[in-house]
């Protein structure tokens, strides 16, 4: 560990107790999960009860969908092209807009990270 001044650290807390703007949200949550996934502590029992219940949540939200769009898929007469556009076509184009806004993010924290990477001066 290298020693750090105290005005260094002050700076640090500082910085870290910043949460209302975007870059500094970012910054901390990507802290939060760099620290829980390089820690050398095994995780405790809340927090596999609670990465558990992220997964199962996720999990039934996407079995709904499947269940939802293979019943519409079923349940519409035509031709198999149509019925695959009937059953399928409005999750195709939510899974497109989704990626389409997250690569959109992507690419503006990249280039707010580029730029941003200047710590502001210190209040005084």
């Amino acid at each position: 560990m290298t020693k750090r001044s105290p005005n260094e650290f002050r700076r640090d807390i500082e910085m870290r107790q910043r949460n209302i703007v975007y870059p500094d949200t970012l910054r901390n949550e990507t802290r939060a999960w760099r620290n829980l996934i390089s820690s050398k502590e095994p995780l405790s029992v809340l927090q596999v009860v609670g990465i558990l219940l992220l997964y199962s949540l996720v999990l039934s939200v996407l079995l709904l969908m499947g269940y939802a769009a293979f019943e519409q898929f079923h349940s519409t007469s035509g031709s198999v092209l149509n019925r695959i556009i009937a059953g399928f076509g409005p999750w195709v184009i939510i899974v497109l807009l989704c990626g389409a806004v997250f690569l959109l993010l992507r690419w503006r924290i990249q280039k707010a990270l580029v730029g941003g990477n200047k710590r502001p001066p210190l209040a005084k």
